[in-house]
């Protein structure tokens, strides 16, 4: 049976039915208002839970306004009709049957009225899939703008560090200009000094070169003179080997002469008394001749010798004639290193000329840059300054990120709670089943666990790692209600298991948007103290399409049988 046949019954009394349907309607102001401020308007805490006792209240005084003000077009109606039944009819037997046919157009026009509030309310249920669809959205951007805002702030502290690693390389590279300067003036002194030094090298090296070249000319005149003498020795020595010849050639003819004279004594002594003068002479000229031979050996030993000590001093004059073609040569190349020394050295002039020019430059750049360096340094340690504001900044951004996405995550949650008690209506509205939710006659156990901020990509649990215990009495495909005793804090992560017929579900994840303290006495029907429950609101970060499944599918059989339960299945 349809919920507005339950609500407009025709036998019922008019005041009833106009009473229900202000009820009715008060109600879902109450809902309308709430999901409305809360979207609108940003409240934590106690001052929640007040602003929704005040918009439930408000809907309710909504509700009985509407009902009082229907009480009074209904008398005027009903005055109305009675007043043209009378004048038209009067007072016969048929007036009830009038009065009935009046009162079925009163209902006729009540549940005309019912329908246009079911218009709306399916009207609100589709905006509400629309809220539920944004928040989503919502959420999302939230957490990607979160997520990218941090990659931000550690990118922005990444080039904090290397802005504070260049103003401490700037600082260094400071000092190390510092120390180039002074290096500089020293080198440019020193290089006055090597230039000096060099020009007076120079000069020693031209003056040595001049007193080469003069010993050269002489070693030339010595080698000149040298040369002569070595000729006029081995002319010597030729003709003392001429006249060693000669002396062996007269050596010769007197040893013959001797042998004519001895021949010519034998003669004379054959001829006796007239060969006796010729004996003599034969006797003188053997004599003679034995002289002569005598007297040609000790020439030729002296020629020999004379000889031997040409042949000495030509040999001695050859080693001088070498010793001084050495010397010339030893000459020539010191005259040659004392030339390229002297070009060396004027090249030297040149380069220390370049060289202290250089310096001078590099002196005065040094300081340029020293300055320039210093005013980097400065604007450097401002950015850093500007770089770290940005950082506190875009964290405080983050802050208010983290509050637009848990509030986006509670809209979303109390828009299951808000379709959910649309859910008797039996609206078919796209989208509307699928956050349809068990009532809370029926109650689930479950286990969950905290999360830390490092676990929060970690599924890897097992059945012992879920410490805490609760109830969950309202579930939907988006979130759950849990009530549970243990300490847990608004805001956090956590994961879920539980139990559904024979599927068991574990490491659902979700997020703490709401966590209220369930109003319980202090001891129960035995006495004995109870601890104070607590309903936590959990809206679903990650779920899988499996487990999405398994709750509709669940959900919207309990659903049935909670409806069968009411009588409002026809």
């Amino acid at each position: 049976m349809p919920l507005h046949t339950l609500i407009i019954n025709r036998k019922a009394s008019s005041q009833r039915n106009l009473w229900l349907t202000a009820l009715v309607i008060g109600i879902i102001l109450g809902i309308v208002f709430t999901i409305s401020g809360l979207f609108f308007t940003r409240v934590s805490g106690t001052a929640k839970v007040t602003f929704i006792a005040i918009s439930i209240l408000l809907g309710l005084l909504s509700g009985g306004v509407i009902g009082w003000f229907g009480r009074e077009v209904l008398r005027g109606i009903i005055a109305l009709v009675s007043k043209e039944l009378t004048n038209k009819v009067g007072l016969k037997a048929d007036n009830f049957r009038s009065t009935k046919s009046g009162i079925s157009k009163e209902l006729d026009i009540f549940e005309q009225m019912f329908r246009m509030v079911m218009s709306v309310l399916k009207r609100v249920l589709i905006i509400s899939l629309k809220l539920e669809a944004a928040s989503s959205d919502l959420d999302k951007t939230a957490q990607t703008s979160s997520q990218v805002i941090k990659e931000i702030v550690d990118g922005v502290g990444a080039i904090n560090k290397k802005a504070g690693d260049n103003a401490t390389n700037l600082r260094e590279t400071i000092s190390s200009l510092e120390n180039s300067f002074g290096l500089s003036k020293d080198i440019s002194s020193k290089l006055i000094i090597a230039k000096e030094d060099s020009q007076a090298v120079s000069e020693i090296a031209t003056g040595t070169q001049i007193s080469v070249k003069e010993a050269v000319k002489k070693m030339l005149k010595i080698k000149e003179l040298t040369d002569g003498s070595t000729t006029l020795v081995n002319d010597l020595n030729d003709r003392s080997k001429q006249i060693g010849t000669i002396l062996t050639e007269i050596a010769n003819i007197a040893e013959k002469t001797n042998l004519l004279a001895l021949n010519a004594a034998i003669e004379a002594a054959r001829a006796g008394e007239h060969g006796l003068g010729f004996a003599v002479v034969a006797e003188e000229v053997r004599k003679l001749a034995r002289g002569s031979a005598e007297s040609s050996k000790k020439i030729n030993i002296l020629i020999n010798d004379i000889l031997q000590k040409t042949e000495n001093a030509a040999e001695m004059m050859q080693n001088n004639t070498i010793q001084v073609n050495e010397g010339m040569s030893v000459v020539n190349n010191v005259e040659s290193s004392l030339g390229a020394m002297v070009n060396t050295t004027d090249q030297l002039n040149e380069i220390i000329k370049d060289i202290s020019f250089s310096a001078e430059r590099q002196s005065e750049t040094s300081d340029i840059m020293y300055q320039k360096v210093n005013t980097i340094s400065q604007i450097t340690d401002e950015i850093s300054l500007q770089i770290q504001n940005i950082a506190t900044t875009a964290l405080g951004k983050t802050v208010i990120i983290d509050q637009t996405s848990s509030s986006a995550r509670e809209l979303r949650t109390l828009s299951d709670v808000f379709q959910n008690a649309l859910v008797p209506f039996d609206f078919h509205v796209e989208g509307a089943t699928k956050r349809t939710a068990i009532r809370t006659e029926t109650r689930v156990p479950c286990k969950f666990k905290v999360l830390l901020s490092g676990e929060l990509i970690d599924t890897g649990f097992s059945s012992g790692d879920f410490s805490m215990r609760g109830i969950i009495t309202n579930l939907s495909a988006g979130g759950c209600v849990i009530e549970t005793s243990e300490d847990v804090e608004q805001g956090k992560y956590i994961i879920i298991a539980f139990q559904i017929g024979s599927n068991f579900i574990q490491g659902i994840q979700g997020r703490l948007v709401r966590l209220k303290a369930a109003v319980s006495t202090t001891e129960d029907n035995f006495g004995k103290a109870r601890k104070l429950v607590r309903e936590c609101i959990v809206s679903f970060n990650e779920i899988s399409q499996e487990h999405e499944h398994i709750i509709v599918d669940f959900v919207m059989s309990s659903q049935k049988q909670f409806e069968s339960n009411l009588g409002l299945l026809e």
